[in-house]
């Protein structure tokens, strides 16, 4: 009688998945340390500003910091600005303006929605407050100031003591 030999084939992923890991985290510890090593070295694709966004109770304020991050946002020292506008970002209907203050000298200082800091005039809208920032909603807050623009996509949530940092590139 003739055996009938069976083989199996067993394919063993633990190698491959354990060498991408270790690849990924090797590239990882290459970008944190270009970024701590190489900060003389702006990448363009990163705006000059960074905007944070904060949120306490009620009140929505907006710092301005000169991004010295080369590989993503990070904040460096706090910077003037001239112009601040904050819109909805709505991908079907375009963006619509809600607020855009004004200073004829820049001036460095967080601003908060809706209270127009002394040297600053109301551009939009033309008179009153703003519209109320709604939970859930997608806004842009955008910056100008003599470092250049910046500009941060926030949400107003419910319930949120903070919003945190955020930044994008610039338009």
């Amino acid at each position: 009688m003739g055996f009938r030999m069976r083989q199996t084939f067993q394919l063993n992923l633990s190698a491959p998945v354990v060498g991408l890991l270790g690849g990924l985290l090797g590239l990882t510890l290459i970008a944190l340390w270009f970024e701590h090593h190489a900060g003389a070295l702006p990448n363009p694709s990163q705006p000059p500003l960074m905007v944070t966004v904060r949120q306490r109770g009620g009140d929505v304020t907006f710092e301005v910091y000169e991004n010295v991050g080369t590989l993503w946002s990070k904040p460096g020292a706090s910077r003037s600005i001239s112009t601040l506008l904050v819109t909805t970002r709505r991908d079907q209907t375009g963006a619509t303006a809600l607020w855009q203050i004004e200073a004829p000298t820049p001036r460095q200082e967080p601003i908060t929605y809706g209270r127009v800091p002394e040297g600053f005039l109301q551009m939009m809208p033309g008179r009153g407050v703003p519209p109320a920032l709604q939970p859930n909603e997608h806004y842009v807050v955008s910056v100008l100031g003599p470092g250049g623009r910046g500009r941060a996509p926030f949400n107003v949530r419910t319930g949120t003591t903070r919003l945190g940092m955020t930044s994008t590139g610039t338009p």
